[in-house]
């Protein structure tokens, strides 16, 4: 689909046909729905404080933390070529009472652990499963990984596992269907428009200029709360701003929530970090393929400046390519006590499918019957009984009348696209492969960026008064100071990186760098290929 307002703007009718299509179609009112946080508890058989085992394995984590936070640095815990473990684990000290300590799998999860039990009820672990890992993965996948490699790790000091239960998950619904949520998600509206549980609400958002407002956070029940909380917001920006989930930029292009022009937008300002830059990548798409020289030098003027005036830059933007596609997040956080009001009737009527361990029965509950907890959350059920549903609250009766209770207006159409999502569905590999491939490409452009960034900072506090070297010019300069001890450090920070990182990279295709430059040591007369 190629909208309205789309066809309306200068570029569109400065390209061909197929330009046209290539660039802005896509699928509207999509919905994509994944579990987003998942989080779970331990809760081991043996004495924490005094078994030989458990006071080995805290031991261990210990001297660990103080060496990352000694280093400022994430320390290697775990190492598949030396250590106990099959998998490579890693601690960045950033554990807090009473779970001082954690382990991370890069890009899969993270296991705190308590240092020392007041309650022998308190769980000794819980474990966080990463966004990525949940979505590209697989839940059933990334969690199976996750308690086999718990259970490894603590059977190698002769603890037990007793029970494993849920603490959180998160039913996220990613949609483009709400583009304006300012004027969607009107305040005056906003309780006339939900029939739910949920008492209070916010509402959070940014000033646009000088005159606008926008709204990119809505929010119903409290955050502390230890039972339910839902939340709609801005997800294009949150992954710009953020700057670690670039992921989604390639996932929603390969699911058609957005076209190409809002992929290369969307990329252009996650790789400068600033939402903002949305308008700028828009324009420098119109320098790339718009067909107007005088409009292309009114653009570079604006852009090029030094300080950037972000009101003009978005007035003409509006003028020559249409607004970015926005993908909205629509979640529903469940914690522990939501799931335990529940346990009688989920124990007696819902059936458990997988061949799990019987400590971790209650989590695979939840995931073999996610749609009888969808159905239950949105209200997708015949009886309209459930969390919570949006109305269609300007629809009248046979009478012509509005309705006098909430329960009558039938649902918003919006919503029913929200309830009809696939829940269960897993990702071509081929495509999952694509968005890794992706991300490292990302990463590394980042990379880049910030070196040659570090460089020329280099060069200027090495010699404020010569600001027209090149760049070549000033790497020479950086490489020339860089001394032994430099260097040594640099090997050892190397080795270190790729045992962070070679679980992230495992299975991509190598990335070949073709050399065009050699260096001459001007007093050695070396040459270094």
């Amino acid at each position: 689909m190629i909208d309205y307002k789309t066809k309306k703007c200068k570029l569109y009718g400065e390209i061909n046909e197929h330009d046209q299509k290539k660039f802005f179609d896509y699928k509207s009112k999509k919905f994509l729905h994944n579990i987003d946080s998942l989080y779970y508890v331990v809760k081991v058989k043996n004495d924490w404080n005094k078994d030989s085992g458990c006071r080995r394995f805290v031991d261990t984590l210990e001297i660990k933390k103080r060496l990352a936070i000694k280093s400022y640095d994430p320390v290697v815990v775990y190492d598949t070529d030396k250590q106990r473990c099959q998998f490579d684990l890693i601690m960045n000290g950033i554990g807090s009472k009473p779970y001082m300590y954690d382990l991370e799998k890069k890009d899969k999860y993270i296991i705190f652990i308590m240092n020392y039990q007041l309650n022998e009820k308190t769980p000794e672990l819980w474990v966080q499963i990463r966004a990525q890992a949940l979505w590209l993965q697989g839940e059933y996948e990334i969690v199976n990984e996750s308690i086999k490699d718990v259970t490894e790790l603590l059977s190698s000091y002769n603890i037990e596992i007793d029970e494993i239960k849920e603490n959180r998950i998160d039913w996220a619904y990613h949609t483009n269907y709400i583009q304006d949520p300012l004027n969607f998600f009107k305040e005056e509206d906003l309780n006339r428009m939900q029939e739910s549980r949920f008492t209070r609400y916010s509402s959070e958002g940014v000033f646009v200029g000088q005159f606008e407002v926008d709204k990119d956070y809505i929010t119903l029940g409290r955050k502390k709360s230890n039972n339910l909380f839902f939340r709609i917001y801005n997800k294009t920006k949150e992954v710009i701003e953020k700057g670690y989930k670039q992921f989604f930029i390639k996932l929603w292009y390969l699911e058609n929530m957005i076209n190409y022009f809002d992929y290369y937008c969307v990329e252009k300002a996650f790789l400068n970090h600033n939402y903002k830059y949305l308008d700028v990548a828009r324009l420098e798409f119109y320098l790339e393929f718009g067909k107007d020289n005088l409009i292309k030098d009114e653009i570079n003027n604006l852009i090029n400046k030094q300080s950037r005036d972000f009101e003009k830059i978005k007035a003409l933007a509006d003028l020559l390519v249409p607004a970015v596609t926005l993908v909205l997040n629509v979640e529903l956080e469940t914690k522990r006590k939501f799931y335990y009001s529940l346990d009688t009737c989920i124990n007696i009527l819902l059936k458990l499918k997988s061949d799990c361990p019987a400590f971790a029965r209650s989590l695979y509950l939840k995931l073999d019957n996610k749609q009888v907890f969808h159905n239950y959350l949105t209200c997708n059920t015949s009886e309209q009984s459930g969390i919570i549903r949006f109305l269609n609250y300007k629809a009248k009766n046979k009478n012509g009348e509005s309705w006098t209770r909430k329960s009558k207006f039938p649902t918003a159409q919006w919503w029913q696209r929200l309830q009809s999502v696939k829940v269960n569905r897993k990702f071509d590999s081929e495509d999952v492969t694509l968005i890794r491939e992706y991300q490292k490409t990302l990463d590394i452009d980042k990379i880049k960026k910030r070196l040659v960034n570090s460089v020329l900072t280099h060069k200027v506090y090495l010699n404020t008064d010569n600001l027209d070297s090149t760049f070549e010019e000033d790497l020479l300069d950086f490489i020339s100071n860089v001394n032994e001890n430099d260097t040594e450090n640099a090997i050892s920070y190397k080795r270190k990186k790729f045992t962070l990182l070679k679980n992230r990279l495992a299975d991509l295709e190598k990335t070949d760098s073709k050399r065009t430059f050699k260096l001459l040591d001007s007093e050695t007369g070396e040459i270094i290929d």
